[in-house]
Order: structure tokens, then sequence, then C-alpha cells
């Protein structure tokens, strides 16, 4: 795989518009918080700092999009653990979140709302996309390419999340004197990162967790569609379940990009992972897929022991620019 050469994008929510952004990164999922410090050396990105903290079972409340803090004194004290370890405490960080809390939906509009009507529009429109209480929910959108024609209309990419699951986050960061400048989930931070291998034309990207899986496919380094789904605990189940899932997925992208080919799949899994589900992407969708384990299981910098796979959303999340 090349070497990354580290490119552009963001939006507070999204991570879709240009703007630069610190290199320092936390991430919160469900069992750990992660912090990683990414700076800029001889034209590159280089990983030179990293810690992490186990929160312990139960942590969150459940729900479908996450749920909030169970124990905000507990949390706090265990963030400020893990600020006691890093080596500078940042002034501005980029925050990454699972693909569950921060959920992604398409829609077409004939105009770009802007002004006061804004945020009612993108409300009305969400509230006919999922079956959450939108009125709950923080909402951006950005605008992204049409997979094909779609009779003048533009397309947008809504991102939403539990509003108070993440004020809970920023705050805690607020407290130990940190801003939260950007807000994404793990499969959008992983395009920055992957940009100069997704090449200008349809390619896709594949994120799989111990109880999840996103797909993204890309028009050059931006979504145009998003995918994502939970997965059983044993690998029977899955092993029946996702390759039926991905051929749905696979036609459903044929008919809306007739005449167009999906180019390279990018595998980013955990090392048991990898070969079940480079067998079930080729068969799918009979285009080459490469695993980023596999031929690049580290990330450039000093930060040893760590693989890729844990830690390359944190490096898309510092890659639109560094201070």
């Amino acid at each position: 795989m090349r070497s990354i050469k580290l490119p552009s994008w963001s939006k507070k929510l999204l991570g879709l518009d240009p703007v630069p952004v610190p290199g320092h990164v936390f991430a919160v999922s469900r069992e750990h918080l992660r912090y990683g410090f990414f700076n800029r050396e001889n034209g590159e990105l280089a990983f030179n700092e990293y810690h992490s903290e186990d929160l312990g079972e139960g942590a969150f409340h459940d729900g479908p999009l996450g749920g909030a803090v169970r124990d905000i004194d507990r949390f706090t004290q265990t963030f400020g653990s893990l600020m006691d370890r890093i080596s500078l405490t940042p002034e501005e960080a980029s925050l990454v979140v699972p693909d569950q809390w921060l959920r992604v939906a398409f829609t077409d509009v004939e105009e770009m709302p802007r002004g006061s009507d804004r945020d009612a529009i993108l409300r009305f429109k969400l509230k006919r996309l999922v079956p959450f209480r939108v009125e709950d929910l923080r909402l951006s959108a950005v605008e992204v390419p049409a997979l094909d024609a779609n009779g003048g209309r533009r397309r947008l990419l809504l991102g939403f999340g539990v509003e108070t699951l993440l004020a809970q986050l920023e705050a805690t960061l607020e407290q130990h004197g940190v801003t939260v400048g950007h807000v994404s989930n793990e499969g959008l931070s992983l395009l920055p990162a992957l940009a100069p291998v997704l090449g200008g034309g349809l390619s896709g990207v594949v994120h799989v967790t111990s109880n999840s899986f996103t797909l993204v496919v890309t028009q050059g380094t931006q979504p145009v569609l998003h995918r994502f789904k939970t997965l059983g605990p044993d690998h029977e189940t899955r092993a029946r379940l996702v390759p039926r899932d991905l051929l749905l997925t696979r036609d459903y992208l044929r008919q809306e990009v007739k005449g167009r080919r999906l180019g390279e799949l990018i595998l980013v899994a955990p090392e048991e992972e990898q070969a079940s589900w480079q067998g079930w992407l080729e068969g799918a969708f009979e285009s080459p897929v490469r695993s980023l384990g596999e031929q690049w299981p580290v990330l450039p910098g000093t930060v040893a022991g760590v693989p890729s796979w844990q830690t390359v959303s944190l490096l898309g999340a510092a890659s639109r620019g560094v201070y």
C-alpha cells in the first residue's frame, strides 16, 4: 500500500469540509477511551503518541444510537486518568465515535436549504428516513456527489446522533481544558486516511468491529453510499447472514450506478476477521480486496505495538490538516 500523503476534509459533525485541525484525536467507544497524537514529519503525518483507558462494563445506557453515560463522575474520573498520561494537554481536538452512535443517511434536495428554515427542513427529511425521534438528535448535513444522474437534484449526506450523549462527551473534554472542534464516526474518519489509495472512481471501504460492519462506497474520497449493520456474536451466524447482506448491497449499487464498475475494496478489520471478510467481499462484489492489516500493519511513527485497524480512524480524523 502506498504511503499516506494525507488529505483534506472536515465539518463539526461529519468531517466532510476542509478546515485545518490539530493533530490531537480522542476516540470514545462503549469499552475504551483512546487518545492519539499525529504531527507532520517530512510531509507526512507521524503517529507519535497513543494512550487508552478501559471503561469497564455498562459505562453507557443501551440504545439503537448508543445511550447517555451512566455514571458521569466515574466517566470523568477515567477520562482524567487518560489525560494525566498525555505529554501535552491539547487545547483543541477531534473526537471519533462508533458508527452506531453517529449514523448516516442520504437525501435528495432541489436546492440546498439555507437560513433559519435549514434545520427544520433537514429534520423533516430525516424524520421520513429513520425510525428515531429526530427532536432528540444532533444533525448536520453536507452535499455529496450523486450516485447517478438524478434529474438535477442535489444530494445530501445527513449525519445524526443522540444530542445528550455527544454533549456529555464534549463537556467531559471541556472539563479537562479540551475543546472539541470536530466529531465524526469511525467509518467516515477512515476516508481521509485512505484517500491516496481510493482513486478517483468508485471504491469501497469496509470497516469491521466486534459487533458491526460499515461499508462505505466512495466517489474519489467522498461517500456516496453508507451501509451500517450490527452483527451477531458467533461466526456461524455471520457466515450465514453477511454474504446475503453484501449481495443485496451489490445489487442495489449496480441498479443505482448502471454502466459503472466498483473498483477496489479496502478492508479494515481485526486480524482474526480478515480472511473471512476478504472471502465474503470478493464473492459478493467480484472486485479485488486489499486488507489494511496485511499491507500496512502499523501506522508510520514512533508508536509501536498498536495495529493499524485500531488506529487508522484516528489518523483520518487528524488528516484534514495539522497546525
